[in-house]
C-alpha cells in the first residue's frame, strides 16, 4: 500500500538524517565518538584527521541513505498508486 511505501522510504531517510547529524557532531568536536555519545563497549577515541575522515564517511552514508530513502518513498508510492488505482 501507499502508506507502507512511505513508511519504508521515510524511515530510511530518517536514518540518513541521523548519520548526517552524527557526522556534524564528530566534525564539530573533532573526535569520534563525540563527547557525551553512548557506546556499547569501550571505544578508542579518534581525534584530528581520523575523526574528520569518519565524519566524511558518515556524511556520504547519510546523504546516500537519505536520498535513496526519499526516492524509494516516492517511487514505491507511485507504483502503489498505479497498481492499486488509488
Amino acid at each position: 500500500s501507499v502508506g507502507m511505501a512511505w513508511m519504508v522510504g521515510l524511515s530510511s531517510a530518517g536514518i540518513g538524517i541521523w548519520f548526517l547529524w552524527l557526522a556534524q557532531r564528530v566534525r564539530r568536536s573533532r573526535r569520534f565518538p563525540p563527547p557525551g555519545a553512548r557506546v556499547i563497549r569501550d571505544t578508542k577515541v579518534r581525534t584530528g584527521l581520523d575523526a574528520r575522515d569518519i565524519a566524511t564517511i558518515f556524511t556520504v552514508i547519510g546523504l546516500v541513505t537519505a536520498l535513496l530513502g526519499a526516492a524509494a518513498a516516492w517511487l514505491l508510492g507511485v507504483l502503489a498508486v498505479a497498481h492499486l488505482g488509488q
